[in-house]
C-alpha cells in the first residue's frame, strides 16, 4: 500500500476545511440564521469524525494548524449564527 504525500493530504484538508466552512455560511445567507446553526453544527460532527484532535506527536505542523483553525473557525460561524437567530 502506498503512503499519501503530505501535500495532497493538506489539499484534501483544506478542501473539507472549505466545504465546512462554505456550506454554513451559504445557508445562513439563502435560508436565515437557523439554517445555519444547524448546519454549522453538522459541519462541526463532520470535522470531529474525520479529524479528532491531532496527536501528541502531530502538534506541531501544518495538519495541527489546521484542524485547530478548523474547529476555530466552525465555532465562530455557529456562534454567529446563534447570536443572530436570537437577536
Amino acid at each position: 500500500m502506498k503512503a499519501i504525500s503530505n501535500n495532497i493530504a493538506l489539499l484534501y484538508l483544506a478542501g473539507m476545511l472549505a466545504a465546512c466552512l462554505a456550506v454554513p455560511l451559504l445557508l445562513w445567507r439563502s435560508v436565515g440564521p437557523l439554517a445555519g446553526a444547524l448546519s454549522a453544527g453538522a459541519a462541526a460532527a463532520l470535522w470531529w469524525s474525520q479529524y479528532r484532535l491531532p496527536a501528541r506527536d502531530q502538534r506541531r505542523g501544518a495538519y495541527f494548524w489546521f484542524v485547530i483553525s478548523g474547529y476555530g473557525l466552525i465555532g465562530v460561524i455557529l456562534l454567529a449564527s446563534l447570536a443572530r437567530l436570537l437577536l
